[in-house]
């Protein structure tokens, strides 16, 4: 973990994230979602960039392998369970492909960054 004044909170609102992006794979219906065909790609692709982007700011660089893990396996977990519910819900590899160049971006965004972006947010939030 990154030493951030604010971990805590940081590390609750991902989860929060996380938990909203579950709700919204399996909850939600699919057919309100959008009736534009493979649209949900770009939603998982969002949404596993911008997770990844979170986590991988509160961990320091060698933490990004265990961040793409982890995020990689949320996301075919997500399309298993969508398979077992009989909720409208289809499990689809590709949504898997979509997840994971999202967490590739993440990835590939964080390392050419110096600092942690939350870093930076917590010296511009911190008096002088």
């Amino acid at each position: 973990m990154r030493s951030l004044r604010y971990a805590r909170y940081w590390a609750l609102f991902g989860v929060i994230m996380t938990l909203i992006v579950v709700y919204l794979t399996l909850e939600a219906p699919s057919g309100r979602i959008s009736r534009i065909p493979h649209l949900d790609k770009a939603y998982h692709f969002g949404a596993f960039l911008c997770l990844t982007l979170w986590f991988a700011a509160l961990v320091e660089r060698r933490g990004y392998w265990a961040v793409s893990i982890a995020m990689l396996v949320l996301g075919v977990v997500i399309e298993l369970v969508q398979h077992w519910m009989a909720l409208g819900r289809s499990a689809e590899f590709l949504d898997v492909v979509a997840d994971a160049v999202g967490i590739a971006f993440g990835i590939l965004f964080s390392l050419l960054i110096r600092d942690s972006w939350l870093q930076r947010v917590e010296r511009w939030l911190s008096p002088r």
